[in-house]
């Protein structure tokens, strides 16, 4: 039995990873300097330390958008890789970017599409479904990390007094921990994700041997290609 033509998800699966690791040391840079930046402590009028702050945070504010851009790309290709394997998925693949941004569909959608990428997936791969453990922490701890940035917002739109300015803080630095948590997770998911989409990328070449080979085409990425 043939399996239809897939779309290599390798490069952005690699990529999404790669800006997620690079997140992390960014992320945990930032909430330090910010901390120290604190009236009271004694490095908080270092003008070394204030320029550093900025440079972290608009370090932090590019890699983020990357990483969120290519987990996206991501994201919908997997989706959409099911459908071109013939299955029946629960949702157009436009929904696996859409239901992040849909009040209350974003607080279970994005985690019934990953499910579906995990199961069928490494069905498809390996002709058995593994168990989902990891996609429970995984979106446990998406959960927790929105509440805890509302958390965060809140204390930050208080009146500027030190204490309040240092709660603020410890609340960023909790919600910069959880944040950590979950990018750890996705990683995770992404890389067992990827290994059975490789493992269907192989069968299908091997199935594909024997068969008469095709016309020249151009090999540049397609608009579609692009798109998902």
């Amino acid at each position: 039995m043939s399996i239809p033509t897939l779309q290599n998800n390798a490069e952005r699966a690699q990529h999404t990873v790669l800006l997620l690791w690079l997140l992390i040391p960014i992320l945990l840079l930032f909430s330090t300097s910010n901390f120290l930046l604190l009236p009271g402590k004694a490095v908080n009028e270092n003008e070394v330390l204030s320029w550093l702050t900025l440079a972290t945070a608009l370090a932090l504010l590019g890699v983020t958008l990357a990483a969120v851009i290519y987990f996206f790309s991501w994201f919908r290709r997997a989706y959409a890789n099911l459908q071109r394997a013939g299955c029946r998925t629960e949702h157009s693949n436009g929904w696996a970017i859409g239901a992040w941004f849909v009040p209350i569909l974003n607080l279970f959608r994005p985690y019934s599409i990953m499910r579906e990428i995990w199961d069928d997936t490494h069905r498809l791969a390996y002709g058995t479904e593994p168990p989902r453990p990891l996609l429970g922490w995984w979106w446990a701890s998406f959960l927790v990390m929105s509440i805890m940035s509302r958390v965060s917002n809140s204390l930050s739109d208080q009146d500027k007094t030190a204490q309040q300015l240092e709660n603020a803080a410890i609340g960023d630095a909790i919600h910069s921990l959880f944040v950590v948590v979950f990018i750890l997770l996705t990683i995770a998911i992404i890389k067992r994700v990827a290994v059975a989409e490789e493992q269907l990328l192989l069968r299908q070449q091997v199935n594909s041997i024997g068969e008469l080979a095709p016309e020249p085409v151009d090999l540049g990425a397609t608009e579609e290609e692009h798109y998902y």
